[in-house]
Parts: structure tokens; sequence; C-alpha cells
């Protein structure tokens, strides 16, 4: 019975037109907050006084990211290949000024070279002959808006001009970082042929099993791992589900914490295990580190900073490839407050932490049957990552080989559509619902049989009756023999 209810629930998630399919066309939006690191002490730092920034988060301002899974083809091999993708919408409920003055890390100069740090000598020259005569700082003053969205710079652009191949970009704003390349190609598990381990979870991505911005040879891929709408169901204490976020360029592992209760529902609880983004044997393998290596805690994901940029062809679900272009941009991510970090970290940052204020966790809770999160979490830290600096103006210096906290972001969930859980309920009471037709089934069956007995027993006694009344009758019409 439950391999027959289970069978019903994979068909029913899988149908246009049902409320499963439907509401994973077109998902309820993610809410995200963003917090940005505001450098308090600039002037007592680049004097020296100082032996740290200190940085107080600002924000949240306010988000919503819009999903839509369109261009469903069902394939032969119990498949379905779609497109993703996700936008961001800002949510008039903010109350941060995207007006409001920050000081933060100048990008155009301490990105720019750090991703040009191991370059000639003669692109150092060039690029110190621009600085020197732009006159440019480090820190730099500017607003909430172009922070997020219009990150851009004379000395950007000269470079730019100067080194098109090694500076592609004249924008390095966090959102069009992060948003540039978001429709993507993607092919996913469904029916029964694969079993309730793999259903829902990708296949490929971008037609193919390596994470995107990662070479062949990365033996990690996104094969089996979930985009974070809906996991594998009949999930088990003891799975292990993987989850993979665009934005940190990698998957993560996510663990089973406990049981809980939600909305009525019995969910399990799993969260991301704090050795996820710690570097892992032999180094030549780990994907996630970068040259020079970095400490546990941390990953990089300059390799997917800004992807290959493809047009989308969406009567054929494919995606073709125009140029090269990769950016590689040195980002790392962490968890939030450089929580989980080993002792090997550098960084010439100190968070100053609101009073009493915890980091938002990375957990999921789901309803086991479905695998269905009522509720979801997902937080990590955006830094500059630094490189060694040899070869430059000496005001690198204070900079060189440090890790420089940008901002978090906080992905969250809570709550579903109203026909969402009515069908989850109904889910979970079909085998309770099939127990008792059974019963009842086997308790009809046994009174057809039992009826059809007495009836049975009724027709053979008429028919006694019957026999013993006509013996009567012929008996009594005898003669009486005096």
């Amino acid at each position: 019975m439950a391999k027959d209810i289970t069978s019903w629930t994979e068909k029913v998630k899988t149908v246009i037109g049902f409320p499963p399919f439907e509401w994973w066309s077109y998902p309820p939006p993610i809410l995200l907050d963003v917090f940005i690191y505001n450098i308090t002490n600039k002037e007592r730092f680049l004097s020296g006084e100082d032996p740290k920034m200190i940085v107080e988060e600002v924000g949240p301002i306010l988000y919503k990211e819009i999903w839509t899974h369109t261009d469903v083809v069902f394939n032969d091999n119990s498949t379905m290949t779609y497109l993703v993708n996700r936008t961001l919408e800002y949510m008039e409920e903010n109350t941060i000024d995207l007006n409001a003055t920050l000081i933060v890390p100048n990008l155009a100069t301490l990105a720019v070279a750090s991703r040009l740090w191991d370059a000639s000598i003669f692109t150092k020259m060039t690029v110190n002959a621009l600085f020197r005569i732009m006159k440019k700082e480090h820190l730099i003053h500017t607003t909430v808006y172009n922070f997020l969205y219009n990150n851009t710079d004379s000395f950007l652009d000269a470079l730019h001009k100067t080194l098109p191949n090694l500076v592609p970009v004249r924008n390095v704003g966090i959102v069009p970082l992060m948003y540039k390349d978001y429709f993507d190609n993607v092919t996913a598990f469904i029916g029964t042929a694969h079993g309730n381990e793999l259903f829902s979870l990708i296949d490929r991505y971008r037609n193919s099993d390596n994470i995107p911005g990662h070479p062949d040879r990365c033996k990690t891929k996104i094969t089996n791992a979930t985009e974070g709408i809906i996991y594998n169901q009949m999930i088990r204490k003891d799975s292990v589900l993987k989850y993979y976020r665009k934005c940190i360029c990698k998957t993560t592992s996510l663990y089973y914490e406990g049981e809980h209760t939600l909305y009525g529902l019995k969910t399990y609880k799993f969260e991301m295990a704090p050795s996820d983004l710690n570097r892992t044997y032999p180094p030549e393998e780990d994907c996630f580190d970068t040259k020079p290596s970095l400490p546990n805690g941390t990953a990089d994901v300059s390799k997917c900073t800004f992807c290959k940029h493809y047009r989308i062809e969406s009567e054929t679900i494919r995606l073709t490839r125009l140029n090269n272009t990769f950016s590689a941009y040195p980002v790392t991510t962490s968890f939030v407050y450089f929580n989980h970090t080993d002792d090997s970290l550098n960084t010439c940052a100190e968070i100053k932490i609101p009073n009493g204020k915890m980091a938002p966790p990375s957990e999921a809770y789901l309803e086991p049957i479905t695998g269905i999160p009522l509720k979801s979490s997902a937080a990590l830290q955006a830094n500059l990552n630094v490189k060694p600096l040899q070869g430059f103006d000496k005001s690198f210096k204070r900079f060189s080989g440090q890790q420089i906290p940008l901002c978090y972001l906080h992905y969250h969930s809570d709550g579903l559509p109203l026909k969402v859980f009515c069908l989850i309920y109904l889910m979970k009471a079909l085998p309770a619902i099939g127990w008792m037709l059974t019963v009842l089934s086997l308790s009809f069956g046994l009174y057809c049989i039992w009826e059809s007995v007495r009836r049975k027993q009724r027709t053979q006694n008429s028919e006694s009756i019957k026999d013993a009344n006509v013996e009567l009758e012929t008996f009594l019409k005898q003669p009486v023999i005096n």
C-alpha cells in the first residue's frame, strides 16, 4: 500500500495543473535580507592608530527572490528539463535609506589588484601608474544604492579600456555581481524509476554534471543536489541532503538535527555542518580553495562570481555559450561573522556584532514524506579575498593577504500556500485512509460471504420445509384403512 501511495504522490507532483506542480513552477518568493558592513574608523585605521578596521552592519535591505520554472519537457528516461530563472525584487517595506552614506572597501582598486596579484611586472606597472595619476583611495564613501547596484569607478573604467581581457567589467555592484547570469537549464529526476532518494533532485545543470564554474576534474558534482525549493521525498533521519545555492558557487551538505512540529505537521530539521567550508584532502582535489590557500571556514566563489555568458534557446531548452568571459573576481564566502573559521584567518577588520544578536542559521525544516520545506534559512557572508600584493603601490600593503568582510545575505522562507498544506495533509492521511479502506473492503467481503451462506441456508431450509409439506399433504391424502 505504501508503495502505491508513493507512486501516486510522485505522479501528482509532476502533473501540470495539480497543486504541487503549479506551486513548483511559480513558488512563493524567498525573502532575502542584505546586511552591509560599514567601516566606522577609516582615518584611525589608515593612520595606523587602530590595528584593524571596525565594521558595523547596516540593514536589513529587504528583497524578494522570485523563482520561475518554465519550458518544461518530460524526457523518456524519467527526467524533466526546464529553465529556472531567479530575479530580485526590492521590497517597499524597507526602512533603510538607499541614499545613506557608507564607508566601504574600494573594489575598483583592491579587487582589481587582487585579481592581478600574479600578473606580469608590466601589468602591475600599468595599474600603479593609473592609481597614482588618478589619486585613488582604498576606502571610499559611497551610498547604499551604489554599493548594491552601481559600484563603478573611473579607475575601473580606465583599466577596462587599457586591459580589457584582465578587467572585463565596469560595475562591481553586489546585485549585478550575484544576479547577472541567473537563467539556467536544469534536468531533474522524476517518476518512480529513480526511487524516493532522487525524486526532484538535479541530474544535470547547463547540460553538465559539473558545478558551474568548476572544471571536469572537480570530483564534487552537482548531480543529486536540490535547488532548495523542494527536496527528495521519504526523507530518513540518516539522510545527508545536498543543497546547491548558485551565489556560493558550491554544494553544501545538510545533516539531521532533530524532529520538530510546525503547523501541526511533523518535520525533520536538517542543518549545515560547521565543517562544510573547511579544506579537504588531498589539497589538489579541493575545488573550493584558491592560491594562496584559504583557511578552514572559507570557500572560494570567484570561479562563478561572473559566469560565462549564454544565450537562452527556450524552444529546445538549450543554453548556447556566447563567449569565454570569466571575470573571477576574488570573493570568498564564510559563515556570518566569520563563525567556524580557524585561527589562520587573516582579516584586517573587526566585526562589531549588535548586542544579543546571533548569526542567522543555515537550516531547513522538511516534511519527510513529501520533502517540502515548511521553513528554511540560509545565511553566508561575502568577503573580499585580497591576495598578496607585492609589486603594487605601498598603500596596498595594509590590505595585502587579508579577508575583508563586505556584507552577508540571509535567505529565508516560512510557510506555504493553503492548497499545498492541504495536499500535504492529504498525502499524510493516505496510509490511514488506505488502511481503513482495506479493513472496510475485508469487512464487506466477509459480510458478503456470510450473507451468501445465510441465503443458501435459507434456500435449503425453505426447500426442506417445502418437501416436508409435500410429504405431509401426500400422507394426509392417503385413504384411512379400518
